[in-house]
This record gives structure tokens, sequence and C-alpha cells, in this order.
């Protein structure tokens, strides 16, 4: 029942995220300790099938967001790799500090150079095929 309370909670705080009536509150945090804070509610969606190991880096993470935000998107992002790995395995959720210089963005080559916070979430399923690929970032699919 509890349970069920969480995902009812959750689905709630999305809904009005997304209808914007929920405002963000960006506050100076440390990436490293808003992720450790979900350690047990991540390890609580993974399910007994799935492993779920958290590295964060050895500095601290210095962000200016809304911490809610960054921890639901979080909570998403680890049931989406979860839900592809129906038969088990792992995820990884790490954190870190890049610098982007004159086009080094690797996989976002359009990134400002600069300095940046990365939260990364990688899992061991299958991928996505390309049709889901497309649709990935779409609310509600």
């Amino acid at each position: 029942m509890v349970r069920a309370g969480r995902r009812a909670q959750a689905l709630t705080d999305q809904l009005l995220s997304f209808s914007q009536k929920q405002s963000l509150v960006p506050e100076d945090c440390d990436l490293n300790v808003l992720v450790a804070e979900m350690k047990e509610r991540l390890t609580q969606h993974v399910g007994d099938a799935v492993s779920l190991t958290i590295h964060t880096d050895a500095r601290p993470v210095p962000v200016c967001a809304d911490p809610m935000r960054v921890q639901q998107a979080l909570v998403d992002l680890v049931r989406n790799a979860r839900d592809a790995m129906p038969t088990g395995g792992e995820i990884f959720v790490e954190t870190d500090r890049v610098i982007f210089d004159d086009g080094s963005g690797g996989a976002a080559p359009e990134a400002i150079s600069g300095r940046y916070a990365r939260v990364a979430v990688h899992d061991t399923g299958e991928g996505m095929d390309p049709r889901t690929l497309a649709r990935a970032i779409e609310p509600f699919f």
C-alpha cells in the first residue's frame, strides 16, 4: 500500500511539473549528495532481479538546480533502465565533472565550452529500437 502511495505521489509530481503549475526552486547543492540520498529509493525501484551500483565523484559536484526535479529525473531514468531489462541486469549511476573545450562535447558536439556537472545512468539492457529511441523524450510516452 505504501509503494502504491509513493507511485501515485511521483505521478502527481510529474503531472504538475508537466503542466507548469509547479515552479522550479533552484538552489546550490552537491549532485553527489542528491544522488547518495536517493540510493535507498532507487534500490526499491529496481527490484530483486536488477543490481544497482552508484559511484559518485570523489570531489563535490556543485550544481544550481531544483533538487526535487533532479531526483525525479533520476528515478525516471532508473525506472526506464529497469524496464529495459525484464529478466534482470545491472544499472550504474555515476556523477562527475566534465569540461568541454571548443566543440569537444563528444556525444553532445553542440555543447558550449565550459565546465559541467554530469549524472549518467547506464544499464546492461539491449537498448532501444530506432522507433522507440525517436520518441524517448516525449512526455508520457
